[in-house]
């Protein structure tokens, strides 16, 4: 009986980076399987019930839930279906888009949409909605975080809005100092010291609101200008900043540690979002691939190994240790570990044999005989192969 090329790719299905060197970093080319050992990819688009391949935002609710935001609305994901939310489907919700999804403390999951304000979702399944009419600066919703007080802070097209757990909204002070009270925000973070990092979309535009103060980041060492494009922290309480066009920095104390993150001759102009994984691995996600950093060195993930889209808006981990990509043009991805890898082959492979104690595996194919090298995962020739050709 054939098996097809499906069927050896099931067999040797896995998934590869080639590391790079980064300018100041001092990496060097290390194998892929170090870094990733085995990973299954997965892929859903319009054609497998996501509403739209356009993926804005990505969280896991308490409940396990994936929610992801799309032009076309909410959506939520089980592992088998996905059920879109918009006021085409129920005229509760007021949205039709869903380009930021948050989920406070509460449970309450918020959506932020393109031009019709922002939504809550209550626990109890109730909807409340606010709009330009509640005091919002604008109804096109960028980013939504909640700080140690528990107010729901708001970036919009036009500036930062807060609603106090009475859902009062009110505007922040102190951006009119800087005469950037109507920034368009591209991402608001609580770090673990409470105080509310507001980044927008242009040089020296990113500010911290700290004991009801908001002052602007005056950035980093050497490097005026920075347009910083997102901020996180990781697990030991490290920032991690994006720059424009394709850097990072990590501050670490009073040391700042560059990255360039860029893939090679494409190297993006955006670092979109910054990931760090239960290994304690940097995920970049860039509008030119995805790199990871994995004991100081850099790994490239693009179309050409496996990465659904080039341009990846979100990356994020589950709890089951899933890495979830939301790409800007090709649906939802999921890389999951595993225990395949997959060989591409452009024949239909008719048998299967290992060679015991040499780490070979042979494969009879339509046009001929084929030797497959584990340990080095790669086809080697010898007198047996050339005889077969064809």
């Amino acid at each position: 009986m054939k098996k097809n090329l499906a069927m050896i790719s099931a067999f040797f299905l896995s998934f590869g980076v080639v590391f790079s060197d980064g300018p100041e970093t001092g990496s060097k080319l290390v194998s892929s399987k170090i870094f990733l050992g085995d990973y299954v990819s997965r892929i859903w688009t319009v054609n497998d019930g996501v509403p739209g391949n356009t993926i804005t935002s990505l969280i896991q609710s308490r409940s396990g839930y994936i929610y992801f935001g799309t032009y076309t609305g909410l959506c939520r994901f089980d592992g088998m279906e996905f059920v879109n939310l918009n006021r085409n489907y129920d005229p509760k919700y007021n949205f039709v888009s869903a380009r930021a999804v948050f989920e406070d403390e509460q449970g309450r999951i918020w959506v932020g949409s393109n031009d019709d304000g922002l939504a809550r979702i209550n626990t109890d399944g109730t909807v409340t909605s606010f709009t330009l009419k509640d005091g919002l600066p604008n109804n096109s919703i960028r980013a939504i975080n909640e700080d140690s007080t528990g107010v729901v802070w708001v970036g919009t097209a036009s500036g930062v809005a807060c609603i106090s757990t009475d859902d009062s909204v009110y505007r922040p002070e102190g951006l009119s100092d800087y005469d950037d009270e109507n920034l368009i925000v591209r991402q608001l973070y609580c770090d673990t010291a409470g105080r509310m990092w507001i980044v927008s979309d242009k040089e020296n535009g990113t500010y911290v609101f700290s004991k009801d103060r908001i002052k602007r980041f005056k950035g980093f060492n050497g490097r005026e200008n920075s347009e910083i494009t997102y901020v996180t922290q990781d697990s030991e309480g490290n920032f991690w900043y994006g720059l424009a066009p394709h850097y990072a920095i990590c501050v670490r104390g009073v040391d700042e540690i560059f990255y360039d993150v860029g893939h090679e001759a494409q190297r993006g102009t955006l670092v979109n979002s910054i990931y760090q994984d239960m290994k304690g691995n940097i995920w970049f996600s860039m509008d030119y691939g995805v790199t990871i950093l994995h004991d100081g060195k850099l790994a490239y993930y693009d179309t050409s190994l496996g990465l659904a889209d080039n341009n990846v808006n979100e990356i994020l981990e589950d709890r089951e240790g899933n890495l979830w990509f939301g790409t800007n043009r090709s649906g939802l991805q999921k890389l999951t570990f595993g225990k395949f890898k997959t060989v591409s082959m452009s024949t239909a492979v008719n048998a299967i044999a290992e060679e015991k104690g040499k780490n070979l595996v042979w494969l009879g194919c339509d046009n001929g005989l084929y030797c497959y090298d584990t340990m080095n995962e790669s086809f080697v020739e010898n007198s047996f192969t050339e005889y077969c050709k064809n």
